[in-house]
């Protein structure tokens, strides 16, 4: 009952994203003060608690300890999967709101100078992290235990890499959310690094597990649930990046 009451509330989440946007890309066609806060309003209180819950209910289901009541099998797959659908749509309805701001106005604006270095060094860098966690579940595939450790602690440090960059990126930006495009790239690129944060204990929820001896060739599905969710990471921020910075059109 409880996992039902998770997924029926995370599908609820989804769904209010997907009725939301329309308002929001519709706010962000004027250069108005009101626009920003309609658009704040609805990340604090629509994509942001139902992200929340629906990391919450993927920790608990990913660090259930062995021998804990049995469950339906592939749960921790379909949680994952919402929650990475539900932010792929958050992350869709940015670009498409920065893409109908392109048709008002030349992005960047005038005065706007962006770091294409940076830009692809965090991309390269998180890219970078992609291959490693597929290591990390054909290690655990072959019970191979110290591969699939050095693999998931390797992808964990790209991650905080990666969210070190994205911090300095955006604290070099020059430029606030005064603006619908200011408010659009802070929103699309912190967001990204909230979305690997997340990954990142997904991570380490993964690792404990391999290190407990929970995950293993005959119960993998920790280690490829988290794996899939940090492709959705990897996948989002290059959407992102091929969104914002000129250099990777």
């Amino acid at each position: 009952n409880a996992v039902k009451e998770q997924v029926t509330f995370t599908l609820l989440s989804v769904f209010s994203v997907m009725l939301a946007a329309p308002a929001l890309l519709n706010s962000l066609d004027t250069t108005s003060p009101v626009s920003t806060r309609l658009f704040l309003s609805y990340f604090l209180t629509v994509a942001s608690p139902s992200a929340a819950y629906s990391f919450a209910s993927s920790v608990a289901v990913i660090l259930t300890p062995a021998g804990a009541p049995s469950r339906p099998r592939n749960v921790a797959t379909l949680a994952v999967l919402i929650l990475a659908l539900g932010g792929m749509m958050a992350f869709a309805a940015l670009i498409a709101a920065y893409r109908a701001l392109a048709h008002y106005q030349s992005l960047p604006p005038k005065g706007v100078k962006l770091d294409n270095y940076l830009g692809v060094m965090t991309t390269f860098t998180l890219v970078l992290s992609a291959p490693l966690v597929e290591w990390a579940w054909s290690a655990v595939r072959r019970d191979e235990r110290r591969q699939a450790i050095a693999a998931l602690g390797l992808t964990i440090g790209m991650g905080i890499a990666f969210v070190d960059l994205d911090w300095y990126l955006v604290s070099r930006l020059g430029f606030g959310v005064a603006t619908p495009y200011g408010t659009v790239f802070y929103a699309m690129v912190i967001l990204a690094g909230i979305n690997a944060g997340v990954g990142i204990l997904f991570l380490l929820g993964a690792l404990l597990r391999v290190l407990g001896g929970q995950a293993s060739g005959s119960e993998p599905e920790p280690v490829r649930v988290v794996g899939w969710y940090w492709e959705f990471v990897v996948v989002a921020w290059v959407l992102v990046a091929l969104t914002l910075y000129p250099i990777v059109k």
